[in-house]
Order: C-alpha cells, then sequence, then structure tokens
C-alpha cells in the first residue's frame, strides 16, 4: 500500500472497514491468530531483516542522527519477537467488545434508547520505531472491527 496515493489508500481503508465491521468475533480473532501464526513461521525472516534495520540505524547512530535509545528500541530479539506473538495471541482471548450493550433507558412508552459498541471505522496512527507497535495498533484495530492507515514516525523508515 505505501505506492498508492492517499486517496486510494483512504478508499481501500473505508471498504475494509466496512467489511470488519461485519465480521464475527471468531473471524477476527482467526485473523489474529493467522497474524501470530506468520509471525511465528518467519520470525527468522524477521529477526534478519530487523538485524539489517539496527545496522543502518547504528550507522545514523554514529553520524549523530539516532540516538543509542532508539537503536535500542529498534532492536528485536527472539525473545520479543515471542512476546509480540503473546500479545497477538492475548488480544485474540480477549472478551469481543463490540455489540456490547453500554447503556440504555427508557425515553417514552415503547421508545428504548440504547448505546451500543461498535467500530469507530478508520482510524489512522503514527507509530514510533519500535517493531511491537506497529503489530499492537493492528491487533487491537483488528480486535476491534476497525480498519488502520499507519504512518511510521520520521526514523520509522
Amino acid at each position: 500500500m505505501t505506492d498508492q496515493p492517499t486517496e486510494k489508500k483512504v478508499a481501500d481503508a473505508e471498504r475494509a472497514a466496512l467489511d470488519l465491521g461485519q465480521c464475527s468475533a471468531a473471524e477476527r480473532n482467526s485473523g489474529l491468530e493467522a497474524i501470530a501464526d506468520a509471525i511465528e513461521a518467519n520470525s527468522e525472516k524477521i529477526l534478519a531483516a530487523n538485524a539489517e534495520d539496527v545496522e543502518a540505524a547504528e550507522a545514523m547512530l554514529e553520524a549523530g542522527e539516532y540516538t543509542q535509545a532508539l537503536v535500542d528500541r529498534l532492536t528485536l530479539s527472539e525473545s520479543k519477537l515471542e512476546s509480540i506473538v503473546e500479545m497477538v495471541r492475548s488480544v485474540a482471548g480477549q472478551d469481543d467488545p463490540l455489540g456490547e450493550t453500554l447503556e440504555a433507558r427508557r425515553l417514552d412508552d415503547g421508545l428504548e434508547l440504547y448505546k451500543r459498541a461498535v467500530p469507530i471505522g478508520v482510524i489512522g496512527t503514527v507509530f514510533e520505531s519500535r517493531p511491537d507497535a506497529l503489530v499492537q495498533i493492528a491487533a487491537l484495530s483488528l480486535k476491534s472491527g476497525n480498519a488502520v492507515i499507519l504512518k511510521g514516525g520520521s526514523e520509522a523508515s
């Protein structure tokens, strides 16, 4: 999606939001489990790509453009990757936030007002340079039936 014009990304996200809002909790949880499985199945590739990112960040550190704290946040380990997978599975295991009646009251005879939890639709997020940030945002958005447009912060590229 990165090469698409912004208008196309937004239109795609709006369509995805309509679809996600109609998905059952089981379908959304299945998607979350698929994400966790994909991270596990590709852990070697993910760690190798992260090692390249860290190497590039260390060059920026030496040039004085990055701080050691930023490089440390960027660094992904096997245990950190395992905790990301656990987090995704944990989100899948949470109660479904949609459809819950938050408030109800009777306005008149035969007229009742209900406040129910529904998806927002499309969420826009700028995330920092932590490898787990993107996954956390995506997992929570999927669980809540929302599409998300993600943008990395200036150093995330």
